[in-house]
């Protein structure tokens, strides 16, 4: 029956020493060029260079044997690499591998490129191809290690002193690295952070593994040919065959700060590790959401395409509870934590509630954003819809307490035909600020339908690509966005009304004469009753609530001049929009 052990390899260093030693004899001194290698208990200490990455893995018991872990000591000389065979011919060859089990998270691991994430390991599992017919002395068995690059090797042979000329072969103190597991050129690489802190002072480490032929696996020496030859007479380095390993340091958070700001609902942190600490433009895909039910989810309030290796993010959170924050890069990297905000009160949020309707194929709607608690001295954000189903028109409608504020020029329409539109207020002074009413409307959004039948969008206040930033005399709140959605042609619009029927009576009404409104409603409702103008401006706004069965609302009319309007119901779920005209008295 098979069973799993855990074992290390380790990687190991190879010198080559370059000075020859005089060694006294009876008749004169003569000059040796050694090669030293000796194996110790793990220690660091001072003169001592050394470099491990343990290997850590569940494999089947008749896999691999286990090896102990090895320290060089470069001050101490072996003499006895030495054999007697002047002509060797050159025959080594340190043959090819393929990639064996993997144990990663990891989406991008191939033959001739891999990108590790933290604790992630791969076995290179060596084709047994490999020639060691040139081992200088047979009876001490040679073997098969990789050398370590820093970039693709070049260098295959024949000589040792040839290989170590070059210049991405990664030495320290003229000590060339190579990593080693079992002889036969079977080895684990595993992304244990070792070589990060010991390479490149914990930064994510790039390498080349190439196979390499080595004389003497047992003590990972070179022998002479013959004495007073330099060790390394026949090796083979399979540069074509060099495998690019990125170790990419874990996924983390650093810093994470509760209630940022003094402001109970929002969360700041920064997110660090992963493949975007490798590649400059890379990014994370970050969600926080409330745990046990996803769909409750904070707002980064920063651009998606801004959060990279060291983004500093706030999240805004919509209620309290406890939510679990998460991070992937682009090499399925990741990690995930408990995030505590169950002191948020999220009863002076910012809210931007974005309306619902419907329209005819080929048809233009426009849809009110109204807000709560909206008293800035500046915001920013993001509108963003599917362009496949709405073309942007325009905006209309600018409540008067932004209407200073409100510079077409600020707007970010560069991206309008891909679905995304940035919006920028900024108050003209620390007296004079952004300030509308609850359940005001802030600025109507209108569309033209280009979506086919049936054909419906979400239309969405969010962090696309302007900045979420709401911000008050005493510093930032959190912002509650509150999805709409635009559906195109008359199945998809029935599919989403709440109301079944509505009846305006008197319908032309005289100006000052209450408008009776019936309403048989399919489900329990709240909304608002928002009334437009023939330009889309909004005059009035009511809000209201509907039981299932018919429901009677009043609208006063004593501020609408004779002309024709429209009632548009908003209740998240569905906009449905009536005509009705204001005669004279």
């Amino acid at each position: 029956m098979a069973f799993f052990c855990p074992f290390h390899t380790f990687l190991t260093i190879l010198t080559y020493y370059r000075q020859p030693y005089r060694v006294a004899t009876t008749s004169t001194s003569r000059p040796i060029n050694p090669l030293t290698i000796l194996h110790y208990v793990f220690v660091f200490t001072m003169n001592r260079f050394t470099i491990v990455l343990s290997l850590m893995l569940c494999a089947q018991a008749t896999a691999l044997m286990a090896q102990k872990i090895q320290t060089i000591d470069t001050r101490s000389v072996s003499l006895a690499q030495t054999a007697n065979h002047p002509e060797l011919a050159c025959d080594n060859n340190a043959g090819t591998f393929k990639l064996g089990r993997i144990a990663a998270k990891s989406n991008d691991i191939a033959i001739d490129t891999m990108f590790l994430c933290g604790g992630d390991s791969v076995l290179l599992d060596h084709n047994g191809d490999q020639v060691l017919t040139s081992d200088p002395n047979p009876g001490t068995p040679a073997g098969i290690v990789y050398g370590v690059y820093k970039c693709k090797p070049t260098k295959t042979g024949e000589t040792l002193a040839t290989i170590l000329t070059d210049a991405c072969f990664i030495q320290s103190n003229n000590i060339p690295v190579v990593a080693t597991g079992s002889p036969s050129g079977d080895m684990w690489v595993t992304n244990d952070g070792a070589l990060q802190g010991l390479l490149n002072n914990g930064a994510p480490v790039w390498v080349h593994l190439a196979p390499m032929t080595i004389d003497n696996f047992a003590t990972l020496s070179y022998e002479s040919s013959q004495p007073g030859f330099a060790p390394g007479p026949c090796v083979n380095v399979n540069a074509a065959k060099a495998v690019a390993v990125a170790l990419l340091n874990p996924i983390r958070e650093n810093g994470l700060e509760i209630g940022y700001s003094n402001n109970d609902c929002l969360v700041r942190t920064k997110i660090v590790g992963g493949y975007p600490q490798v590649v400059s433009n890379a990014i994370y895909d970050l969600d926080m959401s409330l745990e046990g039910n996803t769909s409750v989810k904070a707002l980064p309030m920063a651009p998606q395409d801004k959060i990279r290796h060291n983004a500093i993010v706030t999240f805004s959170v919509s209620q309290p509870g406890k939510y679990i924050l998460s991070a992937k890069d682009g090499k399925s990297c990741d990690f995930q934590i408990p995030v505590n905000v169950s002191g948020c009160d999220a009863s002076d949020n910012v809210v931007m509630r974005v309306g619902s309707a419907n329209t005819s194929v080929g048809g233009s709607v426009c849809v009110p954003i109204t807000v709560k608690n909206f008293n800035l001295v500046s915001t920013s954000f993001s509108i963003q819809w599917d362009s496949k189903v709405l073309k942007y028109k325009e905006i209309q409608n600018i409540h008067p307490g932004i209407s200073a504020a409100f510079d077409p020029g600020l707007l970010n329409i560069d991206r309008v035909g891909s679905g995304f539109l940035g919006v920028a207020l900024l108050s003209t002074s620390s007296t004079n600020l952004l300030q509308v009413p609850n359940d005001a409307v802030l600025f109507t959004l209108c569309f033209d339908a280009v979506g086919a039948d049936g054909s419906c969008t979400a239309v969405q206040v969010n962090n696309a690509i302007t900045p979420v930033s709401v911000e008050r005399l005493e510093g930032p709140l959190a912002l509650n966005p509150i999805d709409g959605k635009v559906c195109v042609g008359t199945v998809a619009a029935r599919e989403a009304f709440v109301v079944e029927k509505a009846l305006f009576s008197p319908n032309p009404v005289k100006q000052g004469q209450p408008l009776n409104i019936r309403m048989t409603a399919k489900q329990t409702a709240d909304g608002t009753l928002v009334v437009l103008n023939a330009q889309g401006q909004t005059l009035l706004t009511q809000s209201v609530r509907l039981n299932p069965g018919d429901n009677t609302l009043n609208l006063a009319t004593d501020t609408l001049a004779p002309g024709l309007y429209q009632a548009l119901l908003d209740t998240g779920r569905s906009g449905q929009v009536w005509r009705f005209v204001v005669a004279s008295k």
